[in-house]
């Protein structure tokens, strides 16, 4: 697909069209999306918007896929359909949304799909996912991400509602979200000051270097009101930080299903022994490190941050925030890594402004997300790669 893209990001209008025919007439559709997405990178390298035709492409191939039993299928088709703004794709994807047997990743990438089709009209069904206590933790963690991609009035009100219920673990999530827009940031806090949410979320980092950002009047005097008399965060994860370490000493973990553990949840971003993704630090030695480091970089990310690996943040002309590690420059296209250590393609002109965070894209939840069990299995693992 390298040709496809060189074509479309250099090649006269001429040989696009006759490029774009040829991919189109391919009968194997895999090979099909591969062509359509390499086609589409080159017109967003280029600066150039996609012809109307390559644009049918994109929306029949979407179709195909959203009409498939396949959940790779699904999920493709629902990037698709996302990426170009389907409307047409919009009566499928609220059906899919709703199937329950599709799984978490099929349906959190629907999901992911609406907000970005039309985030403002399909808030109110995020936020009803988001509090349906029957929904996995998974689901309502990706939905609250979505909801706090969403600019608007519509997907603040969802957040806001749903902050007064959520555990623990997706009230720092929703935060996160309403912190990044100032008027969400009043909304927070306002909350907080009505004892409707728990004053600890302006301690986690991530809420609190958002908020931060934002230069929100009387901000360090509101914040010292808000948390007075809480012990630090940081006393508070180094309590926790002791307690993992006695519980791993204590343990008797396999270190072969640590290597599980590893593939599951860090092999998206990290690099081990050749296998793995080169997003992050690469991490071969590092057993070398005694085990209370290993666990402030996995508990406590934003402890010790690489500044080649901090949070980039675009803000977007839509009002949109999007966070990532910088990877790239394209052409006209920025490309950033999320969370999960998947490409996000940005185009330079939807870019209103961009920062460096001190914060790591490293999620800072996997105390919640990764039970005890898991983690010592996971240290036992990493200690084990001294390197040679």
């Amino acid at each position: 697909n390298e040709w496809m893209k060189y074509i479309a990001r250099y090649g006269a209008l001429k040989t696009c069209l006759e490029a774009e025919q040829f991919a189109e007439a391919d009968k194997d559709l895999t090979r099909q999306v591969g062509a359509f997405q390499a086609f589409r990178q080159g017109f967003q390298e280029r600066g150039a918007a996609l012809p109307d035709s390559a644009q049918k492409w994109g929306a029949g191939l979407a179709s195909q896929l959203l009409a498939s039993s396949d959940g790779r299928a699904l999920q493709s088709g629902a990037q698709l359909a996302g990426s170009l703004r389907l409307k047409s794709a919009e009566p499928i994807l609220v059906r899919l949304a709703g199937e329950r047997p599709h799984g978490d990743g099929v349906r959190g990438t629907v999901f992911a799909a609406l907000a970005a089709i039309d985030g403002p009209q399909f808030a109110p069904l995020l936020g009803k996912t988001l509090t349906d206590s029957s929904e996995s933790r998974s689901l309502r963690e990706q939905v609250a991400r979505q909801l706090g991609t969403i600019p608007q009035k519509e997907g603040r009100a969802q957040l806001v509602a749903a902050l007064q219920t959520a555990p623990a673990e997706t009230a720092s999530l929703i935060a996160e979200g309403l912190a990044g827009t100032r008027e969400g940031a009043e909304q927070l806090l306002a909350l907080i000051e009505a004892g409707k949410a728990s004053p600890r979320l302006l301690q986690e980092r991530p809420i609190q270097v958002r908020l931060e950002q934002l230069r929100l009047p009387k901000w360090p005097e509101r914040f010292a009101k808000l948390t007075a008399g809480l012990p630090p965060a940081d006393q508070r994860m180094d309590q926790l930080l002791r307690i993992r370490a006695d519980s791993f000493r204590k343990a008797k973990p396999d270190a072969a299903l640590g290597a599980k553990v590893f593939e599951k949840n860090c092999a998206t971003c990290h690099q081990l022994g050749g296998k793995g993704a080169k997003v992050g630090p690469q991490l071969d030695g590092v057993g070398n490190r005694p085990v209370e480091r290993l666990l402030e970089d996995i508990l406590d990310p934003n402890r010790n941050v690489d500044p080649n690996f901090r949070t980039t943040r675009l803000t977007l002309k839509d009002g949109r925030d999007l966070l990532g590690l910088f990877l790239r420059e394209e052409g006209e296209v920025v490309v950033l890594a999320d969370d999960k250590g998947k490409e996000v393609r940005i185009e330079k002109k939807a870019i209103e402004e961009r920062s460096i965070s001190p914060l790591s894209p490293m999620p800072a939840n996997w105390a919640e997300a990764m039970n005890e069990t898991e983690l010592n299995h996971l240290l036992a693992y990493l200690l084990q790669q001294r390197g040679k």
